[in-house]
């Protein structure tokens, strides 16, 4: 794998989170367990922040900079998706998603000023039609109730903005470390959450949480294992590959997911599903193959 396993690593986390958030949910509200958990990842990514505020060597146009990709990056989709979820079916917002490699290609594209190249949109084409099967064969995701067009749009509008956010980040200066760097987006995305806590938390949410060791533990691994260490993987993988190649990572989350959901929740797994997590597969090998391939011409030129 290389250089992708960060990109890898960080859609293992990202599509166990769904499974973990499904356990949660049965005990506490969606909205109570999100605020909680990027209250967390505020509270331990700070620290990095404060840092580079005392070093003062950065401009203001740079903190803007990273402060906007950040809360593109954490909060946006978030919590639009928490507003929109319930008036979205769920293979609806799963299929809203799956749509993210392409938005992050286009908007990439487009920044750069040149369109993908065949093989890579060939392979992204690939591995969204998987997606695609994933989550809209019959017996995934919950398809009770209606898709209001607003929440819809809430959705549509979340992602986008997180691909946008994606694209972005590989542009950015290196003006601090890169771990700092990943930390001080993950806390300034995070920070809606916490200024909302105050707000949210009180109330019997925390006697939930704390008659639950199952539920601590979910959360601790929503914070620091699908916020924190999620972000930094990938914020690592971004600046090993580009935003436009490891746009073919995306989908593995989908795939993840639903194996998990099959193995631990006893979720529907069928020939469809099959066939999508197939399609995943061969779309990422002949992305990983092409970019490869194409590796000692670019550093020819």
């Amino acid at each position: 794998m290389g250089k992708y396993s960060w990109g890898v690593a960080a859609m293992l986390l990202w599509g166990a989170a769904p499974v973990v958030l499904k356990t949660l949910v049965t005990q506490l509200s969606g909205f109570w367990v999100m605020t909680v958990v990027y209250s967390l990842a505020a509270c331990l990514t700070l620290p990095w922040v404060i840092k580079a505020m005392r070093d003062g060597t950065v401009s203001r146009a740079t903190w803007l900079k990273v402060a906007a990709v950040g809360i593109l990056l954490t909060s946006c989709f978030n919590l639009l998706a928490a507003i929109a979820a319930p008036f979205v079916k769920g293979t609806t917002l799963g299929a809203i998603i799956a749509l993210e490699p392409l938005m992050v290609a286009a908007i990439a594209a487009l920044a750069a000023r040149r369109w993908i190249s065949r093989a890579t949109g060939l392979a992204l084409l690939i591995s969204l039609s998987g997606a695609w099967l994933l989550v809209a064969a019959p017996g995934t995701g919950s398809d009770s109730g209606q898709n209001a067009s607003w929440a819809v749009s809430l959705v549509v509008v979340g992602a986008l903005l997180w691909s946008a956010a994606v694209a972005l980040a590989g542009r950015l200066p290196p003006s601090w470390p890169p771990l700092q760097t990943s930390m001080i987006m993950i806390c300034f995305g995070s920070l809606p959450f916490l200024a909302m806590a105050p707000f949210v938390l009180p109330g019997a949410g925390g006697s939930a949480l704390l008659a639950s060791v199952g539920s601590l533990a979910g959360i601790a691994f929503m914070a620091l294992g699908a916020t924190v260490a999620a972000n930094l993987l990938w914020l690592r993988s971004i600046r090993e590959l580009g935003p436009l190649a490891n746009s073919l990572l995306i989908n593995l989350g989908p795939l993840v997911t639903f194996v998990l959901s099959a193995g631990f929740l006893g979720e529907a797994w069928g020939a469809l599903q099959t066939l999508g997590a197939t399609l995943i597969i061969v779309g990422l090998s002949w992305g990983a193959w092409s970019q490869h391939r194409s590796a000692p011409a670019v550093a020819a030129t």
